[in-house]
């Protein structure tokens, strides 16, 4: 049996907004999926400067903001600051060194986990992908784009099963 070998990260302050992982090259792209068990909108290429913030948080319809990317430390605190979060929260996204863990918070959930997809050869590569939860409104942080979610957004887009019928925590599950 193999071992996996973990990189080891650099230790950053927690109140220093770094990325520490290896993903610089891609641009950041986010997603916004807002959707109910009658409709469904997906905004791609979203620039967070001309969604109306407010107006986001006070729809009552389920929101995912999906962001793959997390080489611009001030574009991820200004989001984690945006909807009512301490801002060290920021700095545990941004370290993706960290281990998995899962903080409740005063009026959020916060869950970072590890995941670890083959590759060509017989390695594994482990990426970090970080979650905010807080009301009608889901936040995704992945370190590069990949289609972990795919499935998700299908059953979304179709209205199939359950996962329009509930409110943005039945879909972490």
């Amino acid at each position: 049996m193999k071992r996996l070998k973990y990189k080891k990260g650099r230790k950053v302050q927690p109140n220093h907004f770094e990325y520490t992982g290896q993903h610089i090259n891609q641009p950041i792209e986010m997603q916004l999926f807002l959707y109910n068990s009658e409709s469904y909108t997906e905004t791609k290429n979203l620039h967070l400067d001309k969604v109306e913030i407010d107006e986001l948080l006070t729809s009552q319809d389920v929101k995912w903001l999906n962001v793959h990317g997390l080489h611009d430390g001030e574009l991820i605190k200004r989001i984690v600051e945006t909807i009512g979060v301490d801002g060290y929260i920021a700095g545990d996204i941004l370290n993706v060194a960290k281990r998995t863990r899962m903080e409740e918070l005063e009026n959020a959930l916060f869950f970072s986990i590890k995941s670890i997809l083959p590759e060509k050869d017989t390695n594994v590569r482990v990426e970090q992908i970080s979650f905010l939860l807080k009301d009608n409104l889901l936040i995704s942080f992945q370190e590069k784009r990949g289609d972990f979610f795919t499935h998700i957004r299908e059953r979304i887009k179709t209205n199939t099963g359950l996962v329009c019928k509930r409110r943005n925590d039945f879909c972490c599950i």
